[in-house]
């Protein structure tokens, strides 16, 4: 017999429809590898404070931030409020050997984490421009 009781999936809009519950954690810091800052839960968005006088790459995937699938949020700004569904950023340094501080703010769904994978990994690693 067959059991009702399903969690929500990414194409769950009610998910994304209502406030995320808040979320935030400071002080990742990165020098010349990307360090991974991993959400419990699918975010219904994210905004990035780079609190640090470099430039910091943002990707969303390891490789992202090695190759050019990244964006870069300049020192001491704020990036606009990003309307994605992810289990994860990278940072890194845009420059080697500076380390580089951000804080991340986002909001989350009622979504696993482990929704938001493929098959070369987390965090739609392996897609086109991540």
């Amino acid at each position: 017999m067959g059991s009702w009781n399903l969690s929500p999936g990414l194409n769950h809009v009610g998910a994304f429809q209502s406030s995320g519950q808040p979320w935030c954690s400071g002080g990742n810091t990165s020098t010349n590898t990307a360090a991974r800052i991993a959400f419990p839960k699918v975010t219904r968005w994210i905004v990035i404070t780079n609190t640090s006088a470099n430039a910091v790459k943002v990707g969303f995937s390891s490789a992202g931030t090695g190759g050019s699938n990244y964006f870069t949020v300049a020192g001491n700004t704020t990036s606009p409020r990003l309307e994605v569904k992810i289990s994860a950023i990278w940072i890194k340094s845009a420059v080697d050997g500076n380390a580089a501080t951000v804080d991340v703010v986002a909001g989350l769904t009622a979504i696993s984490a482990d929704k938001v994978s493929t098959d070369s990994g987390e965090n739609w690693a392996g897609e086109p421009g991540v």
